[in-house]
């Protein structure tokens, strides 16, 4: 009962995350473990079948790990366990990990690849960044074994009736939806380690999956028919088909080496720049932002999550792409702070939609830090201006982001740790633009105090957390887990010997204008009265994603150089960042050029 039950919940509140399984394949495999007659299935052979299920049990276990990760703590679900607490997800997602090694072997088996992929997912969640990409690494190896990066021609498929034919293209393509996805996660998961990457687009040939839905029924429905029928109708694969073309102008970026200091050609930067607005404009209408089809919302509540996470990945590859030039180009500076200004609005949509369950969510807090950072450090070391419109919005999305990072900090390990750099971040931008208080006069129409956010989503997380501390028979741990880690433990300030000043290039010292060495006092009890303080804590108090790793962040943003700038350059052209909501205000931005 308890397993059918976090079954169906996955598939319902968790799968839409990446598309990783297919329902009715899935089923199929749950069917024939319990041992219900297998001649059914056209998609497989009983060697074939015998491969997947060899691995099936590590992957249930994954898929049980995942449900629990986001089981809301009010649900009935926990009736049926065990025990009733968080650490259950763990102890479930660890159980996989033992089954796999177990059954390793010469055989390896699409189960192998999925079961490595939701550990990855598992990982991510609770802020094990490195053994997430080893995971995912395992997953890419298990993969390529499978040949899942090759064109397999429909001549290939063997089948004794066109039934069974149709059954197998169909699985083929499920095939290339797991690849697309590894693809996906290699590229941006280097991107944001700075790791290599496993797969190279000149070892694949294979095609891109097609746009649309797997029917129910695969062995009566050829794929271009089915793209007919769902032509206009939301289905699985476009929001992962937009991030597959955009992990490939990653790959891009690399082979051109448009990531390093000094690119011969800046021009190159500015195509790769274009070619992201171009691969948005692809979108289908119901994922865009700008303008989209809403008709399908309430039938599939994910589609509005779907479309700030395409915003926020879209802004956050172009954030990556312009960071190594902010130094020396202006345009790359506005660029990439548009980038970051448009992420941290996207994220602050997507933490107003979440629930508290979904707090744990990788990118609510990553990418919120990621922004936050450079957006603090750029306008602080480059942006003159004390009193623009351009300096309100900034200081007015930095006490968002720190709001919610305060609410999310007990939930995930990473929020934990962004937050503690972030506020000294933001006490520097304060220091250096001489401002006594928090917010910058803001228009009425615009202002939000820090505690304002905290009244936005007080109703909801007291109502999530309230209603899921109702007593029920089998809670009684709760209360004991509740306890397990106190709030104060969260870090609130650096010691004394890190700074964050960043690393000089070539030979060039340091200006004295941009040393980032953290006032360990500073304003430590700002962030105590802007969020409210779950009661629960869901998560590991370690990450990969810690202070120091946040530091190293800090570092690679270039810094200015150590002279005086000769005059103040206004940027003229619009530059494109993926969405661009901000025409008026980037129309007067001025930056010290420090190339003059």
């Amino acid at each position: 009962m308890a397993i059918n039950k976090l079954v169906e919940f996955f598939f319902d509140d968790v799968n839409w995350q990446y598309f990783i399984l297919e329902k009715q394949y899935f089923d199929c495999l749950v069917t024939c473990w319990y041992g219900t007659s297998v001649e059914t299935l056209s998609h497989l052979s009983h060697k074939e079948l015998g491969r997947e299920l060899h691995y099936f049990p590590a992957l249930l276990f994954q898929v049980l790990g995942l449900a629990i990760q986001f089981l809301p703590l009010n649900s009935t679900v926990w009736e049926f366990l065990s025990q009733a607490d968080m650490a259950l997800c763990q102890k479930y997602s660890d159980i996989g990990v033992e089954l796999m090694r177990h059954a390793q072997g010469e055989i390896v088996a699409l189960t192998k690849v999925q079961a490595d992929f939701l550990r990855a997912s598992w990982l991510k969640n609770i802020g094990k960044g490195v053994e997430s990409w080893r995971t995912v690494g395992n997953a890419i190896r298990s993969a390529q074994e499978l040949e899942l990066h090759r064109h397999k021609s429909t001549h290939e498929q063997r089948s004794s009736s066109p039934r069974m034919a149709l059954s197998r293209v169909w699985y083929e393509e499920y095939k290339r939806r797991l690849w697309m996805n590894l693809c996906i996660w290699d590229s941006l998961t280097a991107m944001i380690l700075g790791r290599p990457r496993a797969i190279h687009p000149d070892d694949c040939d294979v095609e891109e999956p097609t746009e649309c839905d797997i029917p129910q029924d695969p062995s009566t429905c050829v794929p271009a028919t089915q793209v007919v029928l769902e032509r206009d109708r939301p289905n699985t694969v476009s929001s992962n088909l937009f991030l597959y073309r955009l992990s490939n102008v990653w790959h891009t970026v690399k082979a051109l080496q448009s990531d390093r200091h000094y690119p011969t050609d800046y021009s190159v930067v500015q195509q790769l720049h274009d070619r992201v607005n171009h691969i948005m404009d692809r979108l289908p209408p119901t994922l865009r932002h700008e303008r989209p089809n809403l008709s399908w919302d309430n039938q599939y509540p994910y589609l509005r999550q779907q479309r700030e996470d395409i915003l926020t990945k879209a802004n956050l590859v172009l954030m990556a792409l312009h960071r190594p030039h902010i130094k020396y180009r202006a345009e790359a500076r506005r660029a990439a702070l548009q980038a970051a200004l448009v992420i941290l609005d996207s994220q602050h949509r997507s933490f107003m939609m979440a629930r508290p369950h979904q707090y744990k969510l990788f990118g609510l807090s990553f990418y919120t830090i990621d922004a936050s950072l450079l957006l603090s450090v750029v306008t602080a070391t480059y942006l003159p201006q004390k009193d623009s419109e351009v300096v309100v919005k900034i200081d007015h999305v930095l006490c968002q982001a720190m709001n919610r990072l305060s609410i999310m900090h007990s939930y995930s390990p990473i929020a934990r740790s962004g937050l503690a750099i972030l506020r000294q971040c933001y006490h520097v931008l304060r220091t250096r633009l001489e401002c006594d208080t928090a917010i910058l006069n803001l228009p009425d129409s615009m202002a939000t105090e820090p505690g304002n956010l905290r009244q936005e989503s007080e109703a909801d997380v007291l109502k999530d957390t309230l209603s899921e501390l109702q007593p029920h028979p089998l809670h009684q741990q709760y209360e004991q887990h509740n306890h397990q880690e106190s709030v104060s433990h969260a870090p609130t300030s650096l010691s004394s010997g890190f700074s964050a000043s960043p690393l000089p290039l070539s030979n060039e010292p340091n200006s004295s204008q941009s040393a980032w060495n953290f006032d360990t006092n500073a304003d430590a009890g700002f962030m105590a009265t802007t969020g409210i303080q779950p009661p629960l804590h869901l998560g590991p108090s370690t990450t990969d994603f810690d202070e120091t790793y946040w530091l190293n962040m800090i570092n690679e943003i270039p810094d200015v150089l150590n002279i005086e700038p000769t005059e103040i350059v206004e940027i003229g052209g619009t530059v494109d960042a993926a969405a661009l909501e901000y025409d008026p205000v980037w129309n007067q931005i001025q930056f010290f050029d420090s190339s003059t």
